[in-house]
């Protein structure tokens, strides 16, 4: 659609629970010279930027019924509707409930509003229950007409028991990163505890298993009910109190006077009706016993005392008359305190039931973090385990290669005409290993019958070589002058060829001490038995 500029925007501020959905219908009586936006800084806003048809819900109607809205003309969110595509870019989440407590300078959701006034079709009318904290900014940087919408405490936190809901906006509100200096003391009076600046959905999750005791919900309720109110005295151009436009058709008559002085002509508020409650002595006693708790921190957070006389005194002068009638026979006061001190009970054994869902949910949470760190611990050493096998496996395929290496060398060596050529090399080694531990004449016959064995292995050596050497001159012409070199070894080859047995019995020398003594006897033993073989031999001979 086409924005065309339009006249100054008309702001509603308020809390939840005020009569503002009867103001907002009101103007939208008045038909297509106003584009009236109803709550248009809502959750449910931030969520149509991805699904704008919820905006169209079919169930306002329901929901309506269930929060005792007026009846309304046309879906709550149908103007936002119309300008969502244009408009929703500028929403940020912070914007809700964060920037409540805005300056006076920046704060946030200016660019939202400023493009709702821009894109809407008549003179905008905005309602808002979340931008009471913002008033002076919000007129600093938008200028228009401010009216500032409000209600008796009492009542107005009565109807907030309607749905856990608007508790939670409380504490959603508390929860603000920028909190004035009396909610920060209140907080520690009733004992809330901010969360961590984080995406919306988790804060709602958080506050509604956290719910606070009625006294204090009613006292954090109480602390923004003042700031509301303060902020509305000091920077709104007009206060319309709903109690007062329901039972005084003077009141009535002032609201429309007020609102005609800045153009808005036809405005009937003549079926306003805001539902009022009696309250007993103990009652009364109660609410005000908790709220001179909340007097005395406004002054020890640093707030003028001549502000809040003037609060109180405005509240007083705008107070139902049947809240002045406490001590008196009143219909069904003490039946409504009775249900009241029901729903109270019914509140505080909910909050127990929270508490202590809220309890073994924490010790769930930490046995699940316990598990959480085992199961972390267990893959770390999984991923070291993996990492370990892996080694092994690249060491034994490493341990592989070199052993399919060693094989094939092993059977190249076995295939080699070397190790043909050593064999008897190697069967002296083996022969010598097996008598080496042997002593004695045993250990002498088997030392002669080592040299014999390898006499023979060396003589085997030489004709082996000799006979191989016939097919490969060069190499037979090569070992034939590295023997020449030697000469000692061409004399014990050529006598080894000659006499092969004879080169180790003819020469005890090479023997020990004790084997050239034996063998001595031996030679000395064969001597006389030779001889004696001798003269038998002669004496046997026929002359």
């Amino acid at each position: 659609m086409t924005a065309t500029p339009s006249p100054q925007p008309i702001f509603i501020h308020a809390l939840f629970r005020t009569g503002s959905t009867y103001m907002f219908e009101v103007f939208r009586r008045l038909g297509s010279q106003y584009t009236c936006f109803q709550e248009p800084l809502h959750e449910i806003a931030l969520h149509a930027k991805t699904d704008t048809a919820i905006l169209n819900d079919p169930q306002d109607t329901q929901k309506a019924n269930v929060l005792r809205h007026p009846p309304l003309s046309r879906s709550y969110f149908s103007e936002l509707y119309e300008v969502a595509d244009a408009c929703l870019p500028h929403l940020q989440e912070r914007d809700i409930y964060d920037g409540y407590f805005g300056t006076d300078t920046s704060p946030r959701g200016i660019d939202y509003w400023q493009s709702l006034i821009e894109q809407a079709a008549a003179r905008p009318v905005i309602q808002e229950c979340r931008s009471a904290g913002r008033i002076e900014g919000i007129r600093r940087q938008l200028g228009g007409h401010h009216v500032y919408l409000w209600r008796n405490p009492w009542d107005q936190w009565w109807s907030y028991q309607v749905s856990p809901y608007f508790d939670l906006t409380t504490q959603l509100i508390f929860n603000a990163s920028s909190r004035p200096p009396l909610v920060q003391l209140v907080s520690e009076h009733i004992g809330f505890q901010p969360l961590p600046l984080g995406p919306l959905e988790v804060a709602y999750d958080h506050f509604s298993r956290r719910l606070l005791s009625p006294d204090h919900a009613y006292q954090a309720f109480y602390t923004l009910w003042l700031l509301g109110l303060h902020q509305g005295c000091k920077h709104a151009d007009q206060l319309v109190n709903i109690d007062q436009l329901s039972a005084n058709a003077t009141a009535r008559r002032h609201a429309v006077a007020a609102l005609e002085r800045v153009g808005v002509s036809g405005l009937s508020l003549d079926d306003c009706h805001s539902p009022v409650s009696s309250f007993t002595d103990k009652e009364q006693a109660r609410f005000n016993e908790l709220e001179q708790e909340i007097h005395q921190l406004w002054i020890e957070a640093g707030l003028p005392e001549s502000d809040l006389q003037r609060l109180l005194t405005l509240r007083q002068q705008a107070a139902p008359e049947c809240h002045a009638l406490a001590g008196q026979e009143v219909p069904l006061a003490n039946e409504l305190s009775r249900y009241r001190d029901l729903l109270r009970r019914r509140h505080e054994e909910i909050l127990s039931l929270h508490q202590q869902s809220d309890a073994k949910l924490q010790t769930a949470h930490r046995r699940e973090d316990v598990f959480r760190e085992q199961l972390e611990e267990t893959a770390q050493k999984s991923d070291w385990i993996e990492r370990q096998a892996q080694r092994h496996k690249s060491t034994a395929e490493d341990l592989d290669r070199q052993l399919n290496s060693s094989q094939q060398l092993l059977g190249d060596i076995f295939q080699s005409s070397s190790w043909r050529l050593t064999a008897p090399l190697r069967k002296s080694a083996l022969v010598i290993r097996r008598v080496s531990g042997a002593t004695g004449l045993a250990g002498v016959i088997s030392s002669t019958s080592l040299r014999g064995t390898l006499q023979k292995n060396v003589s085997d050596i030489a004709a082996a070589t000799e006979r191989r050497t016939r097919r490969h001159p060069r190499l037979r012409q090569a070992l034939l002058a590295l023997v020449l070199r030697m000469p000692w070894l061409v004399v014990r080859l050529r006598r080894m060829r000659r006499n092969p047995q004879s080169v180790a019995l003819n020469n005890p020398v090479s023997l020990t001490p004790r084997s050239r003594d034996i063998y001595r006897q031996l030679v000395a033993a064969i001597g006389t038995i030779n001889t004696q073989n001798s003269s038998k031999d002669k004496n046997e001979t026929p002359d």
